[in-house]
């Protein structure tokens, strides 16, 4: 058994507070050690969580939105054809 307490191991891997499951924050932490990310991003769910992730996309060019008055909050993500 591990004799680190849950408050550092949580903040090891920036868990938000709701996340309890000891198990969870265990396997982050193994995952990231072996794929090194810049940072780890725990998703909500929320709408607000939403908006963001798809303005982040709209930035990137990688989502685009459509027109407002044939669909509320649609996006479409269309993939460029390269000459290969």
């Amino acid at each position: 058994m591990n004799s680190e307490s849950f408050s550092a191991l949580a903040a090891s891997v920036n868990a938000p507070s709701g996340v309890a499951h000891r198990r969870l924050i265990e396997w982050v932490r193994q995952i990231a050690t072996l794929a090194t990310p810049e940072r780890i991003a725990w998703c909500d769910g929320s709408a607000e969580e939403y908006a963001s992730l798809c303005d982040a996309m709209v930035a990137a060019g990688t989502l685009h939105r459509l027109d407002a008055g044939m669909a509320l909050n649609a996006a479409g993500a269309f993939r460029v054809r390269c000459g290969l």
